[in-house]
């Protein structure tokens, strides 16, 4: 007998659907249109993030355009990255756009991971471990492998 493929007449039958399906399918179509308009509309109307071509020579994206407004570095340069990240983010005359993207670039290096806190799930394998280690359940120690060379 056979198991599985094709069968003649089996599944749902064809023919229209339930007037309920067709309108929450229709409910849910005309949402996602409206929803849809409503983000191109607001794409539309922001004010693009970064510039879309490269700045003209001479020209600074940190500062905006304008190249008067340059962060003068220190007498003896930036040491690392960060403090170069840091002097941006501080300065006053530079975007706003690079300020936010140096910001979230140093932020691991200002604010590290707070340390794992243990759970009490972690705390029950600590013990059934220790308890295992020592005991009737303890692992035999290994054999003594001592080898005495001096006789010939």
């Amino acid at each position: 007998m056979a198991r599985g493929g094709y069968r003649p007449g089996a599944g749902r039958p064809a023919g229209p659907r339930p007037a309920k399906i067709v309108t929450e399918l229709e409910k849910a179509a005309k949402a996602a249109a409206l929803v849809a308009r409503a983000e191109r509309a607001e794409r539309a109307a922001a004010p693009p993030s970064l510039p879309q071509s490269p700045p003209a020579p001479g020209v600074s994206m940190l500062t905006g355009g304008d190249p008067s407004a340059v962060a003068v570095p220190p007498p003896g340069g930036f040491k690392t990255a960060l403090e170069f990240a840091m002097a941006v983010i501080n300065d006053p005359a530079a975007a706003m756009n690079a300020r936010t993207a140096l910001a979230i670039a140093a932020m691991p290096y200002q604010h590290p991971k707070l340390a794992e806190k243990t759970t009490k799930k972690d705390e029950a394998a600590a013990a059934a471990r220790k308890a295992a280690s020592a005991g009737r359940y303890a692992p035999p120690a290994p054999p003594r492998l001592a080898v005495d060379n001096t006789t010939a």
